[in-house]
């Protein structure tokens, strides 16, 4: 009987031992799989982060790069071969492409009389009532100084011919106190027209 017993007892230590040994695999499997699934979440995270601050970074860049600091709208740079190749496509695809150009009268006795910064003002006030008289599809582009252009897509010469006055009733709206006028010239878009030629 305790030779029996003895030769009982290895048997059953060793299932034992078997089954405790499979549990920690098992344990172990499922706690470095959870370890693995998060390890690659967090990773996951932070680059989806890091990719966003970049994207951020890269738009802010970009947006200063083309517009104008004074006044908010877009500068020269914007006016760039791959916005001419687009607003070609639109002029051979039966659209039509007006240019506005636009001059601020009396820019320098303004500030030869009452100094640049009402010269500044008048400038952004002008500004004001192009990006408030426009579409959200068309663009305004501070030149440099007094000049200003307007690329109207998608219009046409009569919508065109009425955008000067527009923007002088805006501004009579929004500056009632100041005299600032502005001369104006409008130009159609042709098919292998260049920004140089408009």
């Amino acid at each position: 009987m305790p030779f029996y017993f003895r030769k009982e007892c290895p048997l059953n230590s060793g299932y034992l031992s078997i089954r405790v040994s499979l549990s920690i695999d098992i344990l172990y499997f499922i706690t470095s799989s959870w370890k693995s699934v998060l390890f690659w979440i967090l990773t996951a995270l932070i680059l989806l982060n890091m990719v966003r601050m970049h994207f951020r970074l890269y738009q802010n860049v970009s947006r200063e790069n083309i517009s104008d600091a004074m006044t908010g709208l877009y500068n020269h740079k914007i006016l760039t071969p791959e916005l001419e190749q687009r607003l070609q496509k639109l002029v051979q695809s039966g659209s039509s492409v007006m240019f506005i150009a636009i001059d601020m009268d009396k820019l320098k006795q303004i500030n030869d009389t009452l100094g640049h910064q009402e010269g500044d003002l008048a400038i952004t006030l002008l500004a004001q009532a192009i990006k408030q008289s426009i579409r959200k599809s068309d663009y305004a582009i501070r030149l440099g100084g007094d000049e200003f252009c307007i690329i109207l897509v998608d219009s046409t010469p009569q919508i065109a011919a009425q955008l000067p006055e527009r923007i002088e009733k805006r501004l009579q709206h929004i500056a009632p106190q100041k005299e600032i006028g502005f001369s104006s010239g409008i130009y159609a878009m042709k098919e292998n027209d260049t920004f140089e030629v408009a």
